[in-house]
């Protein structure tokens, strides 16, 4: 549901697509650390030192950080932020669905497209994208991990997963 999403930018005005379907636009990058439990970092490299500096310290110890930011490896985000439960996807791209890119005009109505939702779904084989098998190891550790530093006791974390 939109209620269970948030998302903090330099430009919350230009998001009225999202805000409109109900989901909380603002641009304050602690506020949005403080209510996540998951955390997706999507800005240009040049941005990242900044956000990491703000944000650094209301990370919690159970918080996933899952970065879009692929020019910064992972052992840098883990400086940056001081923080070890990063994520980044290391996507690979089918050439014959190049051509699906930029059919929509807004965000909206590409993520209601099924063309579109098929060739970025990574677990289909159909898709034009694929992920690094090593991406979904990493998930499973880190929900493993969550669930470690929230107690939660072995037998319900592998249901959990």
């Amino acid at each position: 549901p939109a209620e269970n999403l948030r998302i903090s930018t330099r430009r919350p005005e230009a998001l009225d697509e999202f805000q409109n379907l109900g989901i909380q636009c603002f641009y304050h990058n602690p506020q949005l650390v403080d209510w996540a439990n998951v955390i997706f970092l999507c800005c240009l490299p040049s941005q990242l030192p900044n956000i990491c500096l703000e944000i650094q310290t209301h990370l919690k110890k159970d918080h996933i950080v899952y970065s879009f930011v692929a020019a910064i490896p992972i052992a840098r985000l883990k400086l940056l932020l001081n923080h070890t439960s990063i994520l980044r996807p290391q996507y690979q791209c089918v050439e014959e669905w190049v051509s699906i890119w930029g059919t929509n005009k807004d965000i909206t109505a590409a993520l209601q497209d099924p063309v579109i939702l098929q060739a970025t779904c990574p677990f289909s084989s159909a898709g034009g994208i694929t992920l690094n098998s090593k991406w979904l190891e990493g998930v499973l550790y880190t929900v493993l991990n969550v669930c470690t530093a929230r107690d939660v006791p072995h037998l319900q974390a592998l249901q959990r997963l």
